[in-house]
């Protein structure tokens, strides 16, 4: 039980029984235990939950199943709904993608180099998962697509080795864009990518969410700040007026006086 980061507790009376405890509970002088605590009811069997516990596979075996199965998924040998769901419950959301070598590469560059349907497969996966996990692929995207374009033979070399970032920025988001889109990925985590890393050529985008309604519901997910960002984001459109409905039960005094601003 070391890495469920999990109390379970069984309601006795008017007591609590301790039936698993985190390994980190019992420290001597340990005052703080971070984690969730979960409270059963007395009519379930305290022996069938410690037992059910104790065989939980440790984190290597979780690790191995992980790796083994990703490798499967990525072959084709499992579908996206057969493996996701292990995935998102054993990969952590606060994974945070790096290489040792980070100056000089990033994990984006081996991705986007993979051929079409690997490195498909992966990006739904990634795209999925958490917002934090958009760094898997996006980090160093530019430099990724233009490897790819080398390697399909789009871009000879000599180019490849000579060319600007910045003149395939706009080509590399919209590439990356219009895929998203077609594979229906998660709003939550596109539409937050999306503001929180804006380029010019995500404005049409994002405003075409807004005008599908598909904003709306995804609201809730977004801090105020967020919200901001994404109120400047629509004042650029010719139709900006009538994407402010999006806010009008939004009750904080920044969104309504940014509000007001493009309402005129």
């Amino acid at each position: 039980m070391d890495w469920i980061y999990s109390e379970i507790l069984q309601q006795v009376g008017d007591e609590l029984l301790v039936l698993v405890a985190d390994k980190d509970t019992v420290k001597e002088g340990n005052f703080y235990v971070g984690g969730q605590v979960v409270i059963l009811n007395d009519k379930i069997d305290a022996q069938n939950v410690i037992d059910a516990v104790k065989n939980l596979p440790s984190p290597q075996e979780r690790q191995n199943q992980v790796n083994q199965n990703l490798w499967a998924y990525l072959q084709g040998e499992l579908s996206y709904d057969e493996f996701a769901p292990q995935f998102n419950q054993y990969v952590s959301y606060e994974t945070t993608p790096s290489l040792k070598e980070y100056r000089s590469h990033a994990l984006s560059q081996y991705v986007w180099l993979l051929d079409d349907e690997r490195c498909g497969r992966l990006v739904k996966l990634m795209a999925n998962h958490s917002y934090r996990a958009y760094r898997v692929f996006t980090d160093g995207l530019i430099t990724g697509y233009m490897d790819m374009l080398a390697l399909q033979g789009k871009m000879d070399l000599a180019s490849r080795l000579e060319c600007d970032e910045d003149d395939y920025e706009e080509a590399t988001y919209q590439a990356l864009l219009d895929w998203l889109f077609s594979q229906n990925v998660k709003g939550e985590f596109l539409l937050l990518y999306m503001i929180k890393n804006y380029r010019p050529c995500m404005g049409e985008y994002i405003a075409s969410m807004a005008r599908r309604d598909e904003i709306k519901p995804l609201m809730s997910f977004l801090y105020i700040q967020t919200k901001a960002a994404l109120v400047d984001i629509l004042a650029k459109q010719a139709d900006s007026a009538e994407l402010m409905p999006l806010f009008d039960e939004e009750k904080s005094r920044q969104i309504r006086d940014k509000v007001e601003v493009v309402l005129g």
